[in-house]
C-alpha cells in the first residue's frame, strides 16, 4: 500500500462512499471505503504512509463521538487533510481537529477536490 496517495473516505451510506471512490480514484488516489467508524479506524491503523486525507461524514455509525476518528488520525498522520462531510440539517458536529474542512452535502466532485485541496494547505 505504500509509495501511492491513499484516501480513507468514511461515509454511513454505502452508495455515497462508492460514488466518492470513483470520483477520487479518477484523480489518483487510492481510495479505501468504510462505512463504520471502526472499519474506518482500522484502516487509518493499517496504513503506513502515504494517507493523503481522510474524508469521513460527520455523524458515523459506531463513533463514540463526532470527531473521533479525525482525531485520531490528526495524532496518527499529522500530514494527512481532514474532510468531514456534514448534512444540510446538522448544525452542531461536535468538536473537530482545527485543521479539519467542513463540506456541507450535497456537494459535487469539483467541491470535493476544492476541500482537499484547502485541507491539504492547512495540513
Amino acid at each position: 500500500m505504500n509509495g501511492h496517495r491513499h484516501i480513507i473516505v468514511a461515509h454511513r451510506h454505502p452508495l455515497v462512499a462508492e460514488a466518492l471512490d470513483v470520483a477520487l480514484s479518477g484523480q489518483g488516489y487510492v481510495v479505501h471505503s468504510a462505512v463504520t467508524y471502526r472499519k474506518a479506524r482500522a484502516l487509518v491503523a493499517l496504513l503506513k504512509l502515504g494517507l493523503a486525507a481522510v474524508i469521513a461524514h460527520a455523524d458515523m455509525p459506531d463513533e463514540p463521538h463526532a470527531g473521533t476518528l479525525l482525531r485520531a488520525v490528526e495524532v496518527l498522520h499529522p500530514e494527512a487533510a481532514l474532510v468531514v462531510m456534514s448534512g444540510p440539517f446538522q448544525n452542531d458536529i461536535g468538536p473537530l481537529p482545527e485543521k479539519a474542512v467542513v463540506l456541507p452535502e450535497p456537494f459535487d466532485r469539483e467541491a470535493l477536490l476544492d476541500a482537499i485541496a484547502v485541507a491539504s494547505v492547512t495540513s
